[in-house]
C-alpha cells in the first residue's frame, strides 16, 4: 500500500558536525598548517619552555603561512583546545605543553 503523502515529508536533518569533527576535518583538510603546528609546538618545547598557550602557536602558524609563506589559511579560534589536545595526544613530547581546561567539544 502506498503512502499518498510520502512525497511531502521533509528528510530528517543531517547529523550537526561538532567542533570535535570540524577540527578533524580541518587538520584533514590543511596538512601543511596542521605540520607548521608540530613544527612550532616542537620548536617551543626543544627550546626549553615548559607552557605555552595554545593561541600563540596558533598565531605563528597564522602569521608564518599567511604573511611568509603567501597562503591562504583559516582556522576558527573555537578549534584551539580540540587541537592542542590532538598535537599533545599525537606527539607525546608535547605532553603538558599545553594548559588544558575543561573544553566544550559540541
Amino acid at each position: 500500500m502506498s503512502d499518498y503523502f510520502s512525497h511531502l515529508r521533509t528528510p530528517p536533518p543531517a547529523p550537526r558536525l561538532t567542533n570535535k569533527d570540524k577540527a578533524e576535518r580541518w587538520t584533514l583538510e590543511n596538512p601543511k598548517g596542521w605540520a607548521a603546528f608540530h613544527q612550532f609546538a616542537l620548536e617551543i618545547k626543544r627550546g626549553g619552555i615548559d607552557r605555552i598557550g595554545f593561541d600563540t602557536i596558533r598565531g605563528r602558524v597564522r602569521w608564518e603561512v599567511s604573511f611568509v609563506r603567501k597562503e591562504q589559511f583559516k582556522i576558527s579560534n573555537s578549534y584551539s583546545p580540540i587541537l592542542a589536545r590532538m598535537l599533545m595526544e599525537q606527539n607525546p613530547e608535547l605532553e603538558g605543553l599545553f594548559e588544558l581546561k575543561q573544553a566544550n567539544l559540541a
